[in-house]
């Protein structure tokens, strides 16, 4: 699968940066995560971010030579993990069963997103402040990212520091 975006601007002589920027990125990242596709490897006419100056039939300089590809791929990839909390395109969810009674502390710079199941793309049922504590009742993974089950869904694992053994 593969699809054009066309970035509307002259980034030949532009710059390109702030709030176009990150429209691109936030466009783009969401591109990728609707259709499952990664940025990188690049492969010529079979995966990763390409531009039109990547033809070598073309002599162009789309999307223009102020776009730097490795700086965007890390802005976009980043924003993809910041979307999904880095889980697998494919939502391949496993219950994982641990012993009850786990305590953990959220460390997130902003609110936690507790979700309904174990996945980026599941709706948010709540939230949880920075310094939390939280009762762990179940892990699963989706792809290559762990959950923890607590009251009322599923957070982030890597936002959540284990602590104690609850009494």
């Amino acid at each position: 699968m593969s699809w054009g975006v066309e970035c509307v601007g002259d980034f030949d002589r532009e710059p390109f940066d702030g709030a176009v920027r990150d429209k691109y990125v936030e466009g783009l990242a969401c591109l990728h995560i609707a259709a499952g596709l990664q940025l990188e490897p690049f492969d010529g006419k079979v995966r990763g971010l390409h531009f039109h100056r990547d033809d070598p039939k073309t002599n162009k300089t789309c999307p223009g030579t102020k776009v730097i590809k490795p700086v965007l791929i890390k802005l976009v990839q980043a924003k993809m993990d910041a979307l999904t909390g880095g889980d697998h395109p494919a939502e391949q969810e496993t219950e994982v069963p641990v012993n009850s009674n786990r305590m953990g502390t959220v460390n997130s710079p902003d609110d936690l997103n507790v979700r309904a199941s174990a996945s980026a793309k599941s709706p948010v049922v709540k939230s949880l402040k920075n310094g939390a504590f939280v009762m762990i009742t179940g892990e699963a993974m989706n792809g290559e990212t762990k959950w923890f089950a607590v009251d009322g869904g599923f957070v982030s694992a890597k936002y959540v520091t284990l602590s104690k053994t609850a009494a």
